[in-house]
């Protein structure tokens, strides 16, 4: 009775053992098959690695985060050419500026200067508002990546009316063709590079939209 027992107990024992055995190899497969699809899976832009708290951008002022070390293709290089967009107009901003100060030294209208200042009050700040907006969607935020292809959209046919008219504060081609009927060379090589960084900026902005309009396909 008692070799009875123990073969029972012996049975049980080994019973206890496989089952241990079984559910281990139950859960290694299924981790196995969850880190499978998660590998699979396409990448959001790294949205969980993303340190919104560190407020970086723009230099001295710091009132956003921006850090392209924390994202991969093709998100990454779409909000360095997002970026890029910011960074020409404010690089517009200040040619400008320094063209009204010439003109205004040459005895031109020196209420350019004023408009001029006004000018880099008025487009920078949506410059600025297009960049972070599509950032921030390409980081996983549709929402965001929707109303950076809307503003960045209208910036668009800013830049590109811009580029073109002759008005105060305004250094389209209109104005350098009138600069150089004037014999005024300088100043409309000036306007020309204004006008040309426009253009530029134009048609970045749009093929921007154009890949922000990819990335929504895919569901970022």
């Amino acid at each position: 009775r008692q070799m009875c027992i123990r073969d029972r107990q012996s049975t049980w024992g080994r019973f206890k053992m496989r089952n241990a055995a079984f559910n281990i190899a139950k859960n290694q497969a299924f981790s196995a098959a969850s880190d499978l699809k998660a590998a699979m899976l396409p990448k959001r832009g790294g949205l969980a690695n993303i340190k919104w708290e560190d407020f970086n951008y723009p230099p001295l002022l710091r009132v956003i985060h921006y850090d392209l070390d924390e994202l991969s293709d093709p998100h990454k290089s779409l909000a360095q050419k997002i970026h890029i967009c910011f960074v020409v107009i404010f690089v517009i901003s200040i040619i400008n500026f320094i063209d009204a100060i010439v003109q205004a030294s040459l005895g031109l209208d020196k209420m350019i200067l004023l408009y001029s200042f006004l000018n880099m009050l008025v487009f920078n700040p949506p410059a600025f508002y297009a960049f972070y907006k599509g950032y921030h969607g390409i980081c996983g935020h549709p929402s965001d990546l929707s109303i950076y292809k809307l503003v960045q959209g209208i910036l668009c046919l800013v830049w590109l009316t811009a580029a073109i008219i002759d008005a105060r504060g305004m250094n389209g081609y209109l104005r350098a063709s009138r600069f150089f009927s004037e014999n005024q060379i300088a100043l409309g090589i000036f306007s020309i590079i204004e006008s040309t960084l426009y253009v530029f900026d134009c048609i970045l902005g749009i093929f921007c939209i154009i890949k922000a309009m990819a990335l929504s396909l895919i569901h970022i």
